[in-house]
């Protein structure tokens, strides 16, 4: 799995961030599901935008409202990459 430059660390905030909101601890069974969803990502060719999505959220407490841009770019992307299979 190749990853963008900088992705592990927001991977690893995303995650944790994840576990925190649920009230529980990350768990292996969360990184290996995790995991399968950053490969999907990763083969679409929108990790970038999926990182900048999840950095936006978790700097403004998980409000969708504040990061319509990268959600937006991160859809489109999304999107696009269905279309071509």
């Amino acid at each position: 799995l190749v990853r963008d430059g900088g992705s592990d660390a927001a991977e690893s905030r995303a995650m944790t961030r994840r576990a925190r909101e649920t009230g529980r601890k990350a768990t292996q069974g969360d990184q290996g599901e995790h995991d399968e969803v950053e490969q999907v990502i990763h083969q679409k060719g929108c990790a970038k935008l999926y990182y900048a999505l999840e950095e936006c959220l978790g700097e403004n407490n998980r409000d969708w409202k504040r990061c319509k841009e990268e959600l937006t770019k991160f859809r489109r992307c999304h999107e696009d990459s269905r279309s071509k299979t």
